[in-house]
Parts: C-alpha cells; structure tokens; sequence
C-alpha cells in the first residue's frame, strides 16, 4: 500500500532500486510474464522519488536506463509496458537533488533517443515528455 511506503520512503527506495538494478541484469532472459512485477515496482518507485531522496540514488538511473534499452526477447505489449513503466520512473527521477542525478544528464538523453523513435505512440509521448525534464534540470 502507498501509505506503508511513504512512512519509510528511504528504505523503500533503496530496495526497490536493488531490485530494479537485478531485474536490468537479468532483462536479456527475461520472459513476458516477469514484466508485472518489474512494471509495479516502477510504479512503486515513482511514487517514491520525491526532491529529497537521496537513498540509492547513484544507482538508479543506471538501472533505469538499462530497462529503457529494453529487452528484445519480449513480445511487443510487454516490451510496451516495460518502458512506458521506466520512462515514467525516469522522469520521476528528475526531480532528485541536481547534483545527484546531472552526471546522468548526457546518457539519459542519448538513451532516450531510441525510445523518441519507438513503433508505439505511447512509448514515443513518455519518452518525449522524459527528454524534456532531462535536457531542462537546472539547479536549485
């Protein structure tokens, strides 16, 4: 429940990031039917990403951007809900401190340019609406 997750948001984080950095370096034997639970805890995690988290931060957007590169072994809709489910994640982590996530900047954006060109209008519009927090971070 979203209540039990934000009474300790740091650790809650710091999980589903450990989680989410497992699931990115087993995403090439990935199957369809593993995406549901990767996809809800994306979702999770977006919830969770707010100015001052910093748990786990450093390896976030790598994990992120590994499940953006996608998984070719995974059927179309899946494929499609694996990213739409990343890219929102990706932009919720563009609100973390700026110092934390700039170094990231140059490769989220060059990820994201194969997503900008994907089949599917809904991938295409998170992934636009991604790039644009991302080329926009300023400091605060």
């Amino acid at each position: 429940p979203p209540a039990l997750l934000q009474r300790d948001r740091e650790t809650a984080a710091v999980h589903a990031v450990s989680f989410l950095a497992w699931t990115a370096t087993q995403l090439q034997e990935a199957t369809p039917a593993a995406v549901p639970l990767t996809v809800g805890v994306l979702r999770a995690l977006e919830t969770l990403l707010q100015p001052d988290t910093t748990a786990a931060a450093d390896a976030l957007v790598p994990a992120l951007l590994e499940l953006v590169s996608g998984a070719p072994s995974l059927g179309a809709e899946a494929q499609k809900e694996l990213l739409n489910a990343a890219l929102a994640a990706l932009h919720a982590a563009a609100v973390l401190p700026y110092h934390l996530v700039a170094p990231h900047r140059r490769a989220v954006v060059t990820a994201l340019n194969t997503s900008l060109d994907h089949p599917k209008r809904a991938v295409r519009r998170d992934a636009a609406r991604c790039a644009n927090a991302w080329h926009t971070l300023k400091k605060k």
